[in-house]
């Protein structure tokens, strides 16, 4: 799960999957998974806005 925020953090400050690869040292694989999930659900980058946490349902 941690790895999942970190993930939607760094993407929400708009850096590309190879950064996020870099900087976590998660596979290009697994981020391009999780982003495409996101983004088929409708779920959006907004670099504008801080991304703490995500919500609790």
């Amino acid at each position: 799960m941690n790895d999942l925020i970190e993930i939607f953090r760094h993407w929400n400050a708009g850096r590309s999957k190879v950064q996020i690869h870099q900087a976590l040292g998660i596979d290009r694989k697994t981020i391009r998974k999780y982003l495409q999930t996101a983004l088929s659900e409708g779920i959006q980058a907004m670099p504008n806005d801080p991304f703490d946490e995500l919500p609790v349902a």
